[in-house]
C-alpha cells in the first residue's frame, strides 16, 4: 500500500475537542497472547496505561503463529452514557501507540465517526522494498444500535506480518463477556492462526454469535410471550392463561403491548443492519481470498500455508454467509409478523371501541328517553302553575286588609299603606332572585370538575375499567338517572327498555 493522502487528516480528527473527549482514568485495559504452537491456557492479563509502552517493547522478540491483542474498554461498557467518540488517551498518544503497532491510522476516525452506528471495514496491505507483500492489515468496526441494551461499540484494528506470520491487534469495547468468547474462539481456531485471514474470521464468528445468540434468540423469545397474550398466536402456550384474550385486556394492556411491539419493530431494522454487516464483511473476506493469490511473498511457505487453507476457509465463508442470509430472512419475517401484530392490536381495539360507542348510544338514548318521560310530571306542575298563579297573586292581594269594600256606597276604598306592600315585596323578590342565580353560577362550575350528571365514585372508575365494564358503568349512570327522575318526579316510572 502507498502512502495513505488521508492518513493525516484521520490522525488530526481526535485532536477536535480532545480535552472533553480525554477519559484517562476511565478506561481499563488488558493483554491477551496466544502462540499457536504452545498448548496452554488463554488468559488476558490486566495492565495499566503506564505498562503499555513495555508491552510493545516485548512484542519485537516474538515469532511463530499466534496473537498479540491490546484489549481496552471504557468503564460505562454495556451502560448508558458510553460515547464512542472519548479517547483512552491524549491524541499524540493514541498515535504513537498505533504507529507502533503498525496499524492503519484510519481506525482513529472509524472508531467514533466514520463508522458510528453503520459500521465500516477496510483492507490494506503494505510492500517491502522488493515489492513483496510484508504486512495485510485490517479494520472491522461493526455496525451497531443505540439503544443501550443491544448496542456494542466494538472497534477492531490489526495487522498480520509476513515474517513473524503473527497478527497484532488493538480492540475496543469489549467486555468481560466478550474476553472469555473471545478466548474460546482463539483456542478453537489456534491451529490455522499463521493465515493472514484467520483473527479476523474470528472476530467475524463472534460478531455473528453476539448479533444472534445475544440479541436475536432472546428478543424473540420476548416476543412470543408478548404474542401468546392476545391469543391468537399459534406458538405453543406454556404458562399462560387460554381464558385470557385480546378481547378481554383494559386499555392499560393496549398501551403496555403497544410500546413494547413497537420496540421489538425498531429492534429488528437494527439487527437487520448488523447481519447486513455481517454478510458484507463475509463477502469481503472471500474477495480477499481471491487477491491474496496474486500477492507475491517474500517467503514462499507463506503462498503454500494460504493456497492450502484456501478450499477449507473459503467452504467456511461461504457456509457463514448462507447463514447470515438465513438469519436475515428469518428476522424479515419477524418484522412482517410484529407488523401483524400491530395491525390485529389496532384492529381489535377498533372493534372493541365501535362495539362500545354502538352501546354507548344506545345506553345514551335509554337515558334520554328516561328523561323525558321523568320530565312529564315537572312539566304538569308547571302548566298548572301557570294557569292557577294569576289567579291566586289576585286572591292574594285583595284578601289583604289594604282594601276595604263598602257595601252601601258599592266603593272599594284602599288603604294609605298599601304602598308597604310593594315596599316589601319587591327587594325581596329580588333578594330570592340574586340567591337563586348564585345558585346556578355555582352548580355550574361544579358540573365542570366531573361528567355531568355522574356521581363521583363513577366518575372516578371510568379511566380505569375494561372494555366492557365501561356498559356495566354506564348502566349504572342510566339507574341513577332514573332514580333519581322518580324522587324529584313524584314516582313516575321511566321506559321499560331501561
Amino acid at each position: 500500500m502507498d502512502l495513505d493522502p488521508f492518513d493525516q487528516w484521520y490522525s488530526s480528527l481526535i485532536n477536535v475537542n480532545a480535552k472533553d473527549n480525554v477519559r484517562l482514568n476511565e478506561y481499563e485495559f488488558f493483554t491477551l497472547s496466544h502462540d499457536a504452537r504452545l498448548d496452554e491456557p488463554i488468559e488476558a492479563k490486566k495492565i495499566l496505561s503506564d505498562d503499555i509502552d513495555g508491552w510493545i517493547d516485548g512484542l519485537v522478540t516474538k515469532r511463530g503463529a499466534g496473537v498479540d491483542l491490546l484489549l481496552m474498554r471504557h468503564q460505562l461498557t454495556g451502560q448508558p452514557g458510553l460515547m464512542n467518540h472519548w479517547l483512552p488517551f491524549w491524541p499524540d498518544r493514541f498515535r504513537e501507540i498505533m504507529q507502533r503497532l503498525n496499524l492503519p491510522k484510519q481506525y482513529l476516525h472509524l472508531r467514533s465517526t466514520g463508522g458510528r452506528q453503520a459500521g465500516a471495514a477496510t483492507y490494506y496491505t503494505f510492500n517491502d522494498d522488493n515489492g513483496h507483500i510484508s504486512r495485510i492489515s485490517f479494520v472491522i468496526r461493526p455496525a451497531h444500535g443505540s439503544s443501550t441494551k443491544f448496542s456494542s461499540y466494538w472497534a477492531f484494528a490489526m495487522t498480520w506480518d509476513v515474517r513473524t506470520q503473527r497478527t497484532i491487534a488493538v480492540l475496543d469495547g469489549i467486555s468481560n463477556t466478550d474476553i472469555v468468547d473471545l478466548q474460546a474462539y482463539l483456542k478453537a481456531a489456534s491451529p490455522l492462526l499463521s493465515h493472514p485471514l484467520a483473527f479476523p474470521e474470528v472476530l467475524l464468528h463472534m460478531i455473528m454469535v453476539h448479533i444472534n445468540e445475544r440479541i436475536r434468540i432472546p428478543l424473540e423469545e420476548e416476543y412470543y410471550k408478548e404474542e401468546q397474550k392476545t391469543g391468537v398466536s399459534h406458538v405453543y402456550q406454556i404458562n399462560f392463561d387460554k381464558h385470557t384474550t385480546i378481547w378481554d385486556w383494559n386499555f392499560e394492556d393496549f398501551q403496555d403491548a403497544t410500546a413494547k411491539v413497537t420496540k421489538f419493530n425498531t429492534t429488528i431494522s437494527y439487527i437487520t443492519r448488523r447481519f447486513n454487516f455481517a454478510s458484507h464483511l463475509t463477502k469481503r473476506f472471500l474477495s480477499i481470498m481471491d487477491a491474496l493469490k496474486t500477492y507475491e511473498f517474500a517467503d514462499e511457505a507463506v503462498m503454500k500455508m494460504i493456497d492450502a487453507a484456501d478450499k477449507s476457509r473459503r467452504e467456511r465463508l461461504i457456509n457463514r454467509l448462507a447463514l447470515l442470509e438465513n438469519y436475515e430472512h428469518y428476522v424479515q419475517c419477524m418484522g412482517k409478523r410484529v407488523d401483524n401484530l400491530v395491525t390485529v392490536l389496532y384492529t381489535v381495539l377498533s372493534q372493541i371501541d365501535s362495539k362500545n360507542q354502538v352501546k354507548i348510544a344506545e345506553i345514551n338514548l335509554q337515558i334520554a328517553q328516561a328523561v323525558r318521560h321523568d320530565s312529564i310530571p315537572m312539566r304538569t306542575i308547571a302548566y298548572i302553575t301557570l294557569v292557577l298563579l294569576p289567579g291566586a297573586f289576585i286572591s292574594s292581594i285583595f284578601g289583604t286588609n289594604f282594601f276595604q269594600y263598602n257595601p252601601t256606597t258599592g266603593i272599594l276604598h284602599t288603604a294609605p299603606t298599601f304602598w308597604h306592600y310593594w315596599a316589601i315585596t319587591i327587594p325581596v323578590t329580588i333578594f330570592v332572585l340574586l340567591v337563586w342565580n348564585i345558585w346556578v353560577y355555582h352548580e355550574k362550575l361544579e358540573g365542570v370538575s366531573e361528567p355531568p350528571g355522574v356521581d363521583a365514585a363513577i366518575a372516578a372508575r371510568i379511566p380505569h375499567v375494561r372494555g366492557r365494564d365501561v356498559m356495566q358503568t354506564l348502566q349504572e349512570l342510566a339507574m341513577k338517572v332514573r332514580r333519581r327522575g322518580r324522587m324529584e318526579g313524584g314516582g313516575v316510572e321511566g321506559s321499560d327498555g331501561v
